[in-house]
């Protein structure tokens, strides 16, 4: 990111270096987020919010420290948030029919009766209508851990709120339909 100052505000930012490192430590950025970020960069994060908060400043509304301070404050939480996002990322190849709940890994009973209830589901997925197996296959998913957005990502198309209902469907329709079990 290249930010363009003027000379005026340049030696505004190198006159309140200190309010970055004053940011850090008020609001203890190093010890929430420096497990995701190196305290250099961090470092940078602030500088690059510093600038912003520069670019942004009008004496009539407030101090330059105030606003400097939630600026680079908001800039780490930014990056830290990023940061967060790459590294709950994780790249799968899912097949729906081969779906294994975690929860079917724990005794050989319980095995047996994932197995067996994965029958069922499979079953009803078969003699049910698309939207109602999208709904079966989708509560499968969440089960397995996985977010709405990841779900819609996987089974394709249809805004959040659709799988939602297709998920509400199809658990209505595996409570009525008594005759799977």
């Amino acid at each position: 990111m290249r930010i363009a100052l003027t000379d005026k505000e340049c030696r505004l930012v190198e006159a309140n270096v200190k309010l970055i490192y004053g940011a850090l430590n008020h609001y203890n950025l190093y010890s929430r987020f420096g497990h995701l970020i190196e305290k250099d960069d961090m470092e940078q994060i602030g500088a690059i919010g510093l600038c912003k908060a520069v670019l942004t400043y009008d004496a009539s509304k407030g101090e330059l420290s105030t606003i400097a301070y939630k600026t680079i404050r908001n800039a780490i939480y930014d990056e830290a948030r990023k940061h967060k996002k790459r590294a709950g990322v994780t790249v799968i190849s899912f097949e729906i029919e081969e779906y294994q709940p975690r929860s079917c890994q724990k005794s050989i009973d319980e095995a047996i009766m994932c197995t067996e209830l994965n029958s069922v589901i499979e079953r009803a997925k078969q003699t049910c209508s698309p939207a109602m197996a999208k709904g079966i296959a989708a509560m499968q998913l969440r089960a397995a851990g996985y977010r709405l957005r990841e779900i819609q990502d996987i089974l394709g198309g249809g805004a959040v709120i659709g799988i939602n209902a297709n998920i509400r469907k199809a658990r209505k329709k595996l409570r009525q339909d008594i005759d799977l079990v």
